[in-house]
């Protein structure tokens, strides 16, 4: 399915039953990479998986930045008549859904996030350090550049979501601790889940235990 948000042809997928979930994916990936995730969530809610702009099967732009993604994603759930969505985002995703529950409180109902950072400099690791190199030489594909760039979300916009929020990250995310802590601590209704062995990726992209855990939150949160 595809609607025209911000005069883009956006790509988003509906599956399941029960209350609205939106999904959103990291960096340079699609929908695809939420596949094991979906298929425990879908059995309890209506996932909306949405591939960000520039990504999957959405129309791409040449610079991108995130405040765009949040208002493609706003204008996507207004536009689907979405009442109050949960919203999961993984990286990106994460980061996505920060500004758009900061910018729009009553938006959504609830927010699960996997390793999402304030800013580009509390990407750490290998690959941020690759990409760094790449971006000094002009070569990196846009949408890293953003991630190198952006975001710049402080303490006044997280203390401004006022929706239960469940933080999850990686025992070895590519995000700083210290990052995810100030995240935990600057939303007033939040909780800490730390995947032990996690990396950037392989407790949301390989492994179905993340489902799992995101239903018992949800059950608890009501």
């Amino acid at each position: 399915m595809f609607a025209t948000v911000n005069g883009l042809r956006i790509h988003y997928e509906v599956s399941g039953q029960g209350p609205p979930l939106v999904m959103l994916h990291s960096n340079c990936r699609d929908i695809r990479s939420l596949d094991n995730l979906a298929s425990v969530l879908r059995d309890r809610y209506t996932l909306y998986l949405v591939d960000s702009r520039g990504h999957g099967d959405s129309q791409g732009v040449e610079e991108y930045h995130y405040a765009d993604m949040a208002s493609d994603i706003h204008h996507l759930i207004t536009c689907l008549g979405l009442e109050r969505p949960i919203l999961y985002g993984h990286g990106d995703g994460g980061v996505i859904g920060l500004i758009l529950a900061s910018g729009h409180p009553d938006l959504l109902s609830k927010m699960i996030i996997s390793g999402a950072n304030t800013t580009p400099d509390e990407l750490d690791g290998w690959d941020m350090r690759k990409f760094r190199r790449r971006e000094a030489k002009g070569r990196n594909d846009p949408r890293v550049s953003m991630m190198l760039r952006e975001p710049d979300i402080g303490y006044d916009d997280l203390y401004r979501i006022g929706i239960p929020v469940f933080i999850t990250a990686g025992e070895y995310d590519v995000v700083n601790r210290s990052d995810t802590m100030k995240i935990f601590r600057g939303i007033p209704e939040a909780e800490l889940h730390i995947v032990h062995n996690g990396d950037r990726d392989n407790y949301v992209i390989s492994d179905k235990a993340l489902g799992r855990t995101i239903l018992d939150w949800l059950d608890r949160t009501g």
